[in-house]
């Protein structure tokens, strides 16, 4: 790759490289001093890595797509079918999962993960749902009302000691907040996901 950079003799350049997945290389930063001589190619050395894999879902088994899911240095967005592939460099990696706009809310969690293999993961995003119904007097159902939740919450965990995300594998924290608003469907139902967390309370407003 050319980098076109001015004529200063003190000149640093720092940066990043992600391979494509396919290559089997893994991300890395690196530092380039004494750049004034165009005539010298600066390696950057890739390392290979592990390929991680999978599907994300919440909970409830919905497909969470558009999320970023991130182990050490590598990140890659699930698809429309919530699937995702990385290469991660082998050994402890933290492991983060996030998505904005998921069911009104922006959601994510943590883990601590230990890279030998290839894995394909089931990844599971903790989540818990909430059920709001908008009535009239009488209690019929009011289809199509804006439903604007407002929470926000977390838990963290004792290794060990969190929800399990993937096999072998649990969360050290979760996080959430409200973003955006909800719709009720005909039966006069608005679904909120949220996080597991049990001191966590809801307002809001409906129009």
């Amino acid at each position: 790759a050319f980098l076109t950079v001015v004529p200063d003799p003190s000149l640093t350049i720092t940066g990043s490289v992600t391979p494509p997945v396919s290559s089997g290389f893994v991300s890395k930063t690196f530092s380039l001093g004494d750049v004034a001589d165009p005539s010298v190619v600066h390696d950057v050395v890739l390392e290979p890595g592990v390929r991680v894999s999978g599907t994300l879902r919440s909970s409830a088994g919905e497909v969470v797509s558009g999320a970023s899911v991130s182990v050490g240095a590598s990140s890659a967005r699930t698809d429309g079918s919530g699937r995702f592939s990385l290469s991660a460099a082998p050994g402890e990696s933290d492991l983060s999962v996030s998505v904005v706009g998921f069911s009104s809310a922006v959601l994510g969690v943590s883990a601590r993960v230990d890279l030998t293999d290839a894995v394909d993961w089931d990844l599971v995003l903790p989540t818990r749902s909430v059920r709001v119904r908008t009535v009239g007097p009488a209690g019929s159902p009011v289809a199509d009302a804006r439903v604007s939740p407002n929470w926000s919450g977390g838990a963290s965990f004792a290794a060990g000691e969190g929800p399990e995300i993937a096999p072998g594998v649990r969360a050290r924290s979760v996080y959430g907040y409200s973003f955006g608003e909800l719709r009720s469907g005909a039966d006069g139902v608005a679904f909120l996901t949220v996080v597991p967390d049990p001191s966590l309370t809801i307002t809001g407003s409906v129009t």
